[in-house]
């Protein structure tokens, strides 16, 4: 049990704190520091040079109040989150799929399998993505698979029933994204880059969730399976009444770690469209965005407002997790 030492008596443990010295030094230097610097730059007309004036809190109204970009990224970054949310569906499934291996050898060179490609780094697979979407790969697949008259098909299909049920939710969006005899341009027009996006990643098996999932799936003691199949239980009822419940507050811990790598990400974003944000902003988000107001728009201190407020949502979204995830008293 700790136990609370008097300020006067902490001469006696000195020697403890000159160990714990040298990282609060570097956590101060390297995190603290440029947070607290800012914050402070938040309230500047900034250039980041020689271009310094106090203008209190303008940066924030014009943020909030005359700033439509602004809004636009964060409505990207929520139908993004939504996407990135429904990837994490095929990760489930596997370490459900891995789980239930039999022969332990097997499972374990599927884990192995898994955990090998997490050493590449993420912005490598961003490249290939880009690659794969701007070098004519995917045409020349989808065209010697009939992939693209498939895709033709569906996207005629749309504009018929966009245009003689009135349906315009999603069938007027869809309705001529493909035409025959035209090879789609997939980063350079505004609807195919956002389906560019939501298809980047397939088949969206996440390495670390699937571990996270397989650690907890492996918790639960066979004679648990044993009684459930004694009952007649079958596959799906294992996964819905056994599997899911006990590995349903690891997902939602996933959903908030996805949600803020879906806020926080710049990177795949400026890989795949540089600061442009897509074909006439189509996609930006508020990252990128930040990246934007301060390198291309020479506005350090709006940039640094507008990290200010992502550091802002991220601590809500962070307690809200914390609150949905806690055990029921």
């Amino acid at each position: 049990m700790s136990r609370r030492v008097a300020f006067k008596n902490i001469r006696h443990h000195l020697s403890l704190y000159w160990f714990v010295l040298p990282a609060v030094a570097f956590i101060g230097t390297f995190n603290y520091f440029p947070v607290i610097n800012g914050l402070l730059h938040s309230f500047y007309t900034w250039n980041g040079g020689d271009v310094e004036r106090v203008t209190g809190t303008q940066n924030f109204v014009d943020i909030f109040a005359y700033n439509p970009q602004f809004w636009k990224s964060f409505a990207n970054v929520l139908v993004l989150g939504f996407f990135n949310i429904l990837k994490m569906i095929p990760s489930i499934i596997t370490a459900v799929c891995l789980h239930r291996v039999l022969s332990e050898r097997l499972q374990f060179w599927y884990r192995v399998g898994f955990v090998v490609p997490m050493v590449v780094n993420s912005i490598v697979v961003v490249l290939l993505w880009r690659m794969f979407f701007t070098n004519g790969i995917l045409n020349s697949l989808l065209t010697s698979t009939g992939g693209m008259n498939l895709l033709v098909w569906f996207s005629n299909a749309c504009a018929w029933i966009s245009s003689t049920l009135h349906i315009n939710i999603f069938f007027a969006w869809a309705g001529e994204l493909f035409k025959p005899g035209i090879s789609p341009n997939w980063l350079g027009t505004g609807k195919l880059a956002w389906l560019s996006v939501v298809i980047w990643g397939f088949p969206y098996v996440n390495q670390f969730g699937v571990l996270v999932y397989l650690a907890v799936l492996q918790s639960i003691g066979k004679d648990v399976y044993e009684a459930a199949e004694v009952d007649g239980v079958n596959w799906f009822s294992k996964f819905r009444y056994i599997e899911l419940p006990l590995i349903l507050d690891k997902v939602r811990l996933m959903m908030f770690l996805v949600l803020l790598s879906t806020i926080n990400d710049a990177g795949s974003m400026m890989i795949f469209f540089g600061l442009d944000g897509g074909p006439d902003g189509v996609l930006q988000v508020p990252a990128v965005f930040m990246f934007r107001e301060a390198y291309l728009s020479q506005k350090m201190g709006m940039a640094c407002a507008i990290g200010i407020v992502l550091v802002v949502i991220i601590f809500l979204m962070n307690k809200i997790n914390a609150w949905l995830i806690q055990p029921a008293e």
